[in-house]
């Protein structure tokens, strides 16, 4: 819900190669107007913190030898593990999946193969959450894969768990954030490979930023999707998204009554959401300031770009329909 431009980054070279193209790329992106851009980092290892919290919480054992590997994340800021999040490849779709499999091999190969710790002393699921009826708590290895429709929280098999083990041997990346303009999401420019002795390594990365609460949305906007052109100029850009269609088509005009008609959207259901959480607690004035906020500002960014009410909500009839089709396609399919 938003503004958005998402993307998915590749390229298999050894590591100076790769550096050679994103430093290229950085500076290109340097000279676009009102950015800032951080330098370049290596980030070893590269670890998943919502795995490795987990796996801490249910108090399983960890190696000695990825507890080494371990200790300087875990003595590091919270800003580090939060960074960490940029390298992060959930939600790769089953297009990119052959490619996404042949990245993780080398990761794979290790869990399957090594001495330094044993699958068998790892449950073969874990969870933690919450559990109807009465919403309880739990946190708990279990034998089976859980079946239970009522749990609400997180679930990893053992394969999860050691992978989180694999990674801290294996994988590291290269990493630099361009702010696109104030108010802004951060586009991160984040790439990640397992180390492998005879072949070069595979560098990977995926990452979204919503533009729609930028001071200046045009151009934060813009600069996001030139930030991508300079990616794809280096040969780093594999795939790209961009819900206001500016990416594909680079007329701003056509663009904007797109973007009034996600944030008319985002204003809707962000005065919706707010009425529905005064209901639930039962208090009509209740202070529910970040829904209240959100929505207003949606609201504020349509009048920024000087689109009328009228013209949004045209605009949002248009946007409404063009995701029903889909879906009234494949009711017709199924009968």
């Amino acid at each position: 819900m938003g503004i958005f431009v998402d993307w998915k980054l590749a390229f298999e070279g050894d590591d100076e190669q790769l550096l050679l193209h994103l430093n290229r790329a950085r500076s290109r992106i340097r000279k676009l107007p009102g950015v800032e851009v951080s330098e370049i980092t290596r980030v070893d290892p590269v670890i998943s913190p919502m795995i490795l919290m987990t796996v801490e919480q249910h108090n399983l054992p960890i190696p000695p030898v990825v507890a080494e590997r371990l200790r300087p994340i875990q003595e590091g800021s919270r800003d580090d593990q939060i960074e960490m999040l940029s390298f992060e490849t959930f939600g790769w779709g089953n297009e990119l999946k052959e490619l996404q499999e042949r990245w993780a091999r080398p990761q794979f190969d290790l869990r399957n193969t090594t001495d330094l710790w044993r699958a068998e002393d790892y449950p073969a699921w874990i969870r933690e959450g919450w559990k109807q009826p009465g919403m309880v708590y739990v946190r708990e290895c279990l034998d089976e894969k859980p079946e239970d429709e009522s749990f609400n929280g997180v679930t990893m098999n053992r394969g999860v768990i050691l992978s989180v083990f694999a990674d801290a041997l294996l994988r590291y990346g290269y990493l630099f954030h361009v702010n696109p303009g104030e108010g802004s999401e951060w586009v991160s420019v984040a790439l990640s490979a397992y180390r492998q002795e005879e072949k070069a390594p595979l560098f990977i990365g995926r990452g979204s930023a919503k533009t729609q609460y930028a001071t200046n949305l045009e151009q934060a906007h813009r600069n996001v999707v030139e930030t991508l052109d300079a990616l794809q100029e280096e040969g780093l850009l594999l795939a790209a998204g961009d819900n206001s269609g500016y990416l594909e088509h680079r007329d701003w005009q056509k663009a904007r009554r797109r973007i009034a008609a996600e944030l008319a959207f985002t204003g809707l259901i962000g005065g919706s959401m707010t009425s529905l959480v005064r209901k639930a607690v039962g208090d009509p004035e209740a202070d529910v300031r970040s829904v209240i906020n959100n929505a207003a500002t949606a609201f504020d960014r349509i009048e920024d770009m000087g689109v009328s009410t009228a013209e949004a909500f045209e605009a949002l009839g248009d946007l409404i329909q063009e995701r029903q089709e889909p879906e009234q396609e494949q009711e017709d399919e199924s009968e």
